[in-house]
C-alpha cells in the first residue's frame, strides 16, 4: 500500500508539473491538434512507462498471493476501479480501487447472511459501475468534458 501512495504521489506529481507530463495530457486530450508535440515519441514514452510498471505491479501482486491462475481475476477488478474512480484521474483510480474492494465485501457479506447466495460480490462492483455510469458518465473523480462534433 505504501508503494501505491507512492507510485500516485510521483506520477501525479509527474504528469502536472513536468514537461513530458503535460505533452502527454495534451496528446491524450487531442491528438489531431498542431501544437508541436511529437505524438509518436509520446506514445513511445507512454508505452515504455508501461512496461516499466507493470513488472513492479506483478512482483509485488505475487508477493501477496503467489503465482498462479488464480491471479488474473484482478485484472477483471482494474476495470470497475478506474472507471469508477474517473479515467482522467490517477486519484480517482485509486480511490475507486479502494471503494471496489469496500463494495466486493459489504456486498459478500449481504448476499452471504441475509439472500444466502454465494459468489456474488464480483457481480456487486460491475452492477454497481452501470448506476454509476448512467448518474456520472466520466466517473466519480473524472472530469466532465464534452466534445460537439
Amino acid at each position: 500500500m505504501a508503494f501505491s501512495l507512492v507510485a500516485m504521489v510521483v506520477f501525479g506529481a509527474f504528469f502536472r508539473w513536468t514537461r513530458l507530463g503535460l505533452a502527454m495530457r495534451a496528446t491524450a486530450t487531442d491528438q489531431q491538434a498542431d501544437i508541436g508535440i511529437d505524438v509518436g515519441r509520446i506514445f513511445a514514452v507512454s508505452w515504455a512507462i508501461a512496461c516499466a510498471v507493470s513488472p513492479v505491479g506483478g512482483a509485488l501482486l505475487s508477493a501477496i498471493s503467489g503465482v498462479n491462475l488464480g491471479v488474473s481475476h484482478f485484472g477483471l477488478k482494474v476495470f470497475p476501479a478506474v472507471i469508477f474512480g474517473g479515467v482522467d484521474s490517477i486519484v480517482g483510480a485509486a480511490i475507486g480501487g479502494v471503494l471496489i474492494g469496500v463494495i466486493e465485501n459489504v456486498a459478500d457479506g449481504v448476499f452471504k447472511s441475509i439472500l444466502d447466495i454465494d459468489d456474488l460480490r464480483d457481480v456487486a462492483a460491475f452492477a454497481l459501475l452501470v448506476v454509476v455510469l448512467m448518474v456520472r458518465p466520466y466517473g466519480l473523480f473524472g472530469q466532465r468534458a464534452i466534445a460537439r462534433i
